[in-house]
């Protein structure tokens, strides 16, 4: 029994690593907000389109991800280790019958032979076996520990899913209705081209215009119309995405009519490194890996230690028919046992340095997973404030070429320019809505990537 005891004290194991890491207090692309608040878990609430919050909440219910996500958290809530160190109990039943033909009768090892002539004589045996293997090295708190982890790594699993399903709803709901807006966009810059063309034939058939130069404007047009096109077809596309995450093959009937990009104002806040290392699921669940990793570490060592089993049964015998048996019988039997890892310690061993290293590769990973997460935020202060610069450059810039477009059509009106130049104008203020459209979309494109690298998603599960 003190062999592979003192086996086991010569193994050199690594153990549980340290998970502790040194953070930044502060983002340093993070902008100084007046008044900062922790981001909300519901920060997408913070909108006046109904038909986006329709789409999130559906989103709860009806995306197919997450239904498996939740299936996965019910599993691992089912699943535990803790039964395999409880005693097991089984009942079995035995009835035994035989017919003497000729000669003495020796019913089982029960009684001893004794005469008689031809008869039948039958006996019963109810039996309880029990058996149980001590768990005298914390086999239990580790299993429960396991099961405690594998619980906690389904739930964050959970919470990323849904914070990357949201996360490209409303990125697909708002490129969806900023390509719709375009195609309103583009057609206006079709009907501008095809004047302009109209006006180039005009010129050409005067003779005042090239072959080359009438057919650049008939280029124009056909661009036009091609751009037209592809921003429908792109508003299409994002509609099946949009019925995708809903688990359907048919888009809602509310998308198809145009509407403005949603507008989303969202209090500003101003979350820390240790927020996100409590918030981000993906950090969670690398937590939750090493933790599960350290307690199936703990059972590999403890296969290296000796077993105790303890077993045992009771019994009651009776007759069924004649009299094989002299009279109702109870039997008591308990066997104490002791399992040794002599022969095979060193794959025991080996198996618990395996375990070792995986801990050690688990607890890396972990830091790997925080150390991306607070780059990635850093990176998508930086992307999203970027946004919301080149999103209000494009708004005055919108407004220019407006004023120039009216300015345009005015002089036209009053004689003093021709009409390409007002088309020209009308098509350059509508080229550049559409572009204040894209800076809007993407805006918001980089706030959802932001709050979700932030951990900000609903925490129902």
């Amino acid at each position: 029994m003190w062999l592979p005891l003192a086996f086991s004290g010569c193994a050199d194991f690594k153990g549980m690593p340290s998970l502790e890491m040194k953070l930044p207090e502060i983002f340093q692309q993070q902008p100084v907000a007046p008044t900062p608040i922790k981001l909300q878990k519901d920060w997408w609430k913070h909108t006046n389109d109904k038909t986006l919050l329709t789409l999130i909440h559906a989103l709860e219910t009806q995306n197919l991800s997450l239904e498996q996500a939740r299936l996965r958290l019910n599993a691992a809530r089912l699943n535990t280790q803790i039964f395999d160190y409880l005693p097991g109990l089984t009942a079995t039943t035995e009835a035994q019958y035989d017919k003497l033909l000729e000669g003495n009768a020796a019913i089982g090892n029960n009684v001893s032979a004794q005469p008689g002539g031809k008869k039948t004589t039958g006996s019963y045996n109810a039996k309880l076996d029990a058996s149980w293997e001590v768990p005298l090295y914390g086999q239990l708190g580790d299993a429960a520990d396991i099961a405690k982890a594998n619980i906690a790594f389904a739930q964050a699993d959970v919470e990323a899913v849904r914070a990357s399903v949201i996360s490209e709803a409303i990125r697909l709901y708002a490129e969806m209705r900023s390509r719709q807006q375009e195609a309103l966009k583009r057609q206006a810059v079709v009907t501008a081209t095809h004047t302009i063309a109209e006006y180039q034939r005009i010129k050409h058939t005067a003779g005042l215009l090239t072959d080359s130069e009438l057919g650049a404007s008939h280029q124009s047009l056909l661009t036009a119309r091609n751009e037209m096109q592809r921003a429908e077809s792109e508003a299409v596309a994002r509609m099946q995405q949009l019925a995708k995450l809903l688990g359907s093959a048919q888009p809602n009937a509310a998308w198809k009519s145009p509407a403005d990009i949603p507008s989303l104002d969202v209090p500003a806040f101003d979350d820390t490194p240790l927020d996100v290392l409590r918030n981000r699921p993906d950090i969670r669940k690398a937590e939750a890996s090493v933790l599960a990793v350290a307690g199936e570490f703990e059972l590999s060592k403890s296969d290296m230690y000796p077993k105790l089993t303890l077993s045992g049964n009771l019994s009651q015998l009776d007759n069924l028919t004649g009299n094989p048996l002299m009279g109702k019988t109870v039997q008591l039997t308990g066997i104490p046992s002791l399992s040794l890892p002599l022969f095979d310690w060193g794959k025991r061993l080996s198996a618990a340095r395996i375990k070792d290293e995986m801990l050690s590769e688990k607890a890396s990973s972990y830091r790997e997973t925080v150390i991306n997460a607070i780059n990635e935020v850093e990176e998508f202060w930086a992307s999203y404030r970027m946004a919301q610069v080149v999103e209000k450059s494009t708004e005055e810039n919108t407004q220019i070429a407006r004023k120039a477009s009216r300015h345009a059509g005015l002089l036209f009106k009053q004689g003093i320019s021709d009409g390409i130049a007002a088309e020209a104008a009308a098509i350059d203020a509508a080229s550049a809505a559409i572009t204040e459209l894209q800076a809007k979309a993407d805006t918001i494109t980089k706030l959802t990537v932001l709050t979700k690298a932030l951990g900000g998603a609903p925490a129902q599960l």
